[in-house]
């Protein structure tokens, strides 16, 4: 009878602690194991997922949040077959319904593909618009109380949660909304106010009528430029020109980059220079000049090294353009993965420039201070700012 009476007891301790381990609330980490997976992402430049930098690549689970910084974008390539991309600035959550995909929007821009199965749901403040399956095309905040819609494939409708007035932006169709009066109009010259007079026109499909030089012209001319790229879309060719265009806006935004780092490290080393002869000739003690002179030597190196880079860079940058300008198609992802690997470059060259200047500003500071005369001026420079690496209106 005892021995029963234990087995009892040990049966519903037992029962006890799994209604006690079932009953207690899943970590985050269980949480975010147990969610439904949208896809894979990558990143260049500065992306935060959930918080956390993102190194290149990850997963995104649904309700997830992208943080993109300037100059940067993500891609996401999604189970269900949708692609985005979001640019830079801009603040998102990204969650799945089957195979829906829903983006809330806090600012920013994105970029949308879909591929006939389930629709993409954009929600900004109190709009939802809804793109059908087939659909591609964007959807901007211009400043703070405005969003543009362009679509270049399929539709999207515009909905007011609210008011519950709605209308539809058809292919081809820009619209701008206002989010605070509800008004919209149907241009979104904001957007593409950078578009050159007049479009050339772009070469049929699987053909080269222009040359590499005339397609890098066109690109420089409409740098950044989204409704070019919109231009292509419309075209039978579209995914793959605005591919290639989008590429070829990215080189061209590296190499304005790496052309004001290349300034600006020669002019720190000119001005170093300078300093250095007043500072030579001046009659301060032997400890503070070696002190200074120490310095120049090292801002010099440091400028010098960057100009190395830039030189060196300027020929790759080059040679990618007019590879990727000859192809009847986009940019492979070899070529793709080239380009960041450009970026990176430049950004080491560009930190090496900054990092020159600013201690070539402390340098004339403390020259001053310990009383050499004949300082050459302070340079009116400014630090260089990282590659704005553009999101076309269609991932790809």
């Amino acid at each position: 009878m005892r021995s029963h009476n234990t087995t009892t007891q040990l049966t519903a301790l037992t029962l006890v602690l799994l209604l006690t381990v079932c009953s207690i609330p899943l970590s985050a980490a269980d949480k975010t194991a147990h969610a439904a997976t949208i896809g894979s992402i990558s990143s260049v430049g500065s992306v935060q997922l959930r918080g956390v930098a993102l190194s290149n690549e990850g997963t995104l689970f649904s309700g997830d949040r992208l943080n993109v910084g300037p100059g940067s974008y993500a891609r996401v390539n999604a189970d269900t077959g949708h692609k985005l991309e979001v640019g830079a600035n801009s603040d998102v959550v990204v969650s799945r319904e089957g195979d829906n995909t829903n983006v809330q929007m806090a600012s920013g821009n994105v970029a949308f593909k879909g591929n006939g199965k389930g629709s993409t749901h954009v929600r900004i403040g109190v709009y939802d618009v809804t793109v059908s399956p087939d659909a591609a095309g964007n959807i901007s905040f211009v400043g703070s109380e405005t969003f543009g819609v362009r679509i270049s494939a399929g539709s999207a409708t515009v909905r007011n949660a609210q008011t519950k007035q709605s209308f539809v932006v058809a292919k081809g169709s820009e619209r701008l909304v206002s989010l605070t009066t509800g008004g919209s109009t149907p241009t979104m010259a904001q957007l593409a106010s950078t578009v050159p007079s007049a479009v050339p026109a772009a070469p049929a499909r699987r053909q080269s009528s222009m040359s590499n030089g005339a397609w890098i012209s066109i690109v420089a001319a409409a740098a950044g430029s989204a409704a070019l790229i919109t231009y292509f879309l419309a075209r039978e060719d579209g995914d793959e020109r605005a591919a290639q265009i989008k590429a070829l806006t990215n080189l061209q935004s590296i190499s304005q980059t790496a052309a004001q780092t290349a300034s600006v490290a020669a002019q720190t080393a000119s001005v170093a220079s300078q300093a250095q002869t007043a500072i030579n000739a001046s009659t301060i003690s032997a400890a503070n000049k070696t002190t200074l002179l120490n310095q120049v030597t090292a801002i010099t190196t440091q400028a010098n090294s960057a100009a190395g880079k830039i030189a060196v860079l300027n020929a790759k940058i080059a040679a990618l353009q007019a590879k990727i300008a000859a192809e009847d198609d986009g940019p492979n992802d070899a070529e793709l993965r080239e380009l960041t690997a450009l970026n990176n470059e430049l950004n080491a060259a560009r930190g090496e420039a900054n990092a020159a200047l600013a201690a070539l500003l402390a340098l004339l500071s403390q020259a001053t201070a310990f009383g050499v005369p004949n300082l050459p001026p302070n340079p009116n420079l400014q630090p260089v700012p990282p590659t704005t690496i553009g999101s076309a209106s269609i991932p790809v």
